[in-house]
């Protein structure tokens, strides 16, 4: 009895591993085509040609150390401002880089961080740049990423305007 027990036990377990994986991945799945299907809606790619951006965003992904969907997640803001692919990949990889090291959600960096070079960005400076004041300042004060630009959104404009720079209005 001891022995069938601790067989029953061990098949158990195995199984509702197997059957947690499959869950896993099922659910992945379903989030990867709901972010793909959002940016096809948006850019009014065809089949072919998302299944060609689902392949770069998976090349990428990789490159950066996260998930598929996290990368098409946080690319869908920037093709909702009709960026080129170009422009959403420059712009998604920076995303990626800033949220590992900020330790944030890419989605919401990617939001502020549109405010922030919609705002700042003349080209003088890489877009990795902003990023990186943004977490230097992050780490030397104590405060997120996202605290800073909840600040610097309302304070953009402005600060535009009368002349200050990305840098000082950080601060």
């Amino acid at each position: 009895t001891m022995k069938n027990t601790a067989r029953w036990q061990l098949s158990s377990s195995a199984l509702h591993g197997f059957m947690g994986t499959l869950q896993s991945a099922f659910g992945y799945a379903k989030d990867l085509d709901k972010s793909l299907n959002d940016i096809r809606i948006v850019t009014g790619a065809s089949v072919d040609e998302m299944g060609k951006f689902a392949e770069r965003a998976n090349k990428a992904a990789k490159a950066l150390s996260t998930t598929t969907t996290t990368y098409t997640d946080a690319a869908l803001i920037f093709y909702q401002q009709g960026l080129s692919d170009q422009e959403v990949e420059k712009r998604t990889d920076v995303t990626i880089k800033m949220a590992h090291a900020a330790g944030e959600d890419a989605t919401e960096v990617s939001s502020y961080m549109t405010a922030i070079w919609n705002n700042f960005d003349d080209g003088s400076k890489s877009l990795e740049y902003y990023a990186d004041v943004m977490v230097k300042l992050g780490a030397a004060t104590a405060s997120s990423s996202d605290e800073i630009a909840g600040g610097l959104e309302k304070f953009a404009a402005v600060g535009e305007t009368i002349g200050l720079s990305y840098e000082y209005a950080a601060a």
